[in-house]
């Protein structure tokens, strides 16, 4: 992009597409290259508009386009069957997955089959968590009515939810049981390669 005046903009867009810089000024003739990624969850194929805003109030719309499709990549089996063992003990096989693909494959053990289901249940999270604040505010804000030297408490309670919610928002939602066990969790797998799971049953 280039400008034939001074001027701020910003960029607006959605996901799957992203743009960097966000934002920036350009002086009389200058120009800058933008960096625009497109990181999709779904496959087929994805269209919006990008929208670059001048400080003058102008908006011109710029189309992104793209498309997704499934990477050969492949279980080997869909059912593992682990053999019986006893209480205390556990049993092991191992799952094998194809890399048939021209691209290095990055994979996790998810709880979720999709990425809809874990915003879901994230979404959920951080409701419950809302709602235990405001809770948990209310209450304080009544014990400060009675005792105004609490209030420096505060910044504790708000910086509590506060992690609280980062720990939701970083969670990578990786499969966890108290029986079945996998490992490794996560990891790569180089094209036309193959990557072995060990899945571990343990009778307690």
């Amino acid at each position: 992009m280039w400008e034939v005046g001074k001027l701020d903009f910003h960029f607006k867009v959605a996901d799957p597409y992203s743009v960097k810089p966000t934002h920036g000024s350009l002086g009389m003739g200058g120009s800058m290259q933008v960096h625009i990624s497109y990181n999709p969850t779904v496959t087929g194929s994805q269209i919006q508009d990008m929208v670059l805003q001048y400080d003058t109030g102008e908006d011109v719309s710029i189309e992104l386009s793209g498309n997704a499709t499934d990477a050969n990549v492949r279980l080997e089996k869909t059912l593992l069957k682990l053999d019986t063992t006893y209480i205390t003990m556990s049993t092991q096989k191992s799952i094998t997955i194809h890399n048939r693909s021209n691209i290095v494959v990055h994979y996790q053990w998810k709880k979720f089959a999709t990425i809809m289901e874990e915003r879901n249940t994230k979404d959920m999270q951080f409701m419950d968590l809302e709602k235990e604040e405001e809770d948990e505010m209310q209450a304080f804000i009544n014990q400060c009515i009675t005792d105004p030297s609490k209030r420096h408490e505060i910044s504790l309670i708000t910086r509590s939810y506060h992690n609280q919610k980062a720990a939701i928002d970083d969670d990578n939602m990786l499969f966890s049981d108290d029986i079945i066990q996998l490992e490794p969790m996560s990891g790569e797998i180089w094209p036309k390669l193959l990557n072995y799971n060990y899945g571990y049953v343990q009778a307690n």
